[in-house]
């Protein structure tokens, strides 16, 4: 692991609370201290993982800190749901320099660029 992915994996502090067929919920202390001006950066990176076949809907709570994922189990597990958090995890800590200089008028332009790369190390991963 990359120090960088490292660095974000601990900070984020991501922990799974519930975990049942076509539901995962996790948490992160650190979704509740999200600058709303940051927020639209948080909801494009979420995007990533909307973006994923078998995702069917995300709720981000801010106030409890939790993330509730519905998922389509005939598609994806919920340690196949963590892998490609792992991935997004990876594909942020890459282009860290990148994202910290985009301005918000182009967040659409690096989610696209962001979402090639989550797609092609999902594929990897995938043909293992």
């Amino acid at each position: 692991m990359g120090l960088k992915k490292h660095i974000i994996k601990n900070f984020l502090d991501i922990k799974v609370l519930e975990d049942k067929p076509n539901k995962l919920v996790i948490t992160s202390k650190k979704l509740g201290e999200i600058d709303p001006k940051n927020a639209l950066y948080e909801q494009q990176i979420v995007s990533l993982l909307q973006n994923i076949q078998g995702i069917k809907k995300i709720d981000t709570n801010y106030e409890t800190a939790k993330i509730t994922i519905n998922y389509d189990n005939s598609i994806l597990s919920s340690k196949k749901i963590q892998v490609y958090i792992d991935l997004i995890i990876e594909v942020i800590s890459e282009n860290l320099t990148l994202i910290q200089k985009t301005s918000p008028q182009s967040v659409n332009c690096l989610l696209k660029n962001l979402n090639e790369q989550l797609n092609t190390k999902i594929n990897a991963w995938n043909a293992r």
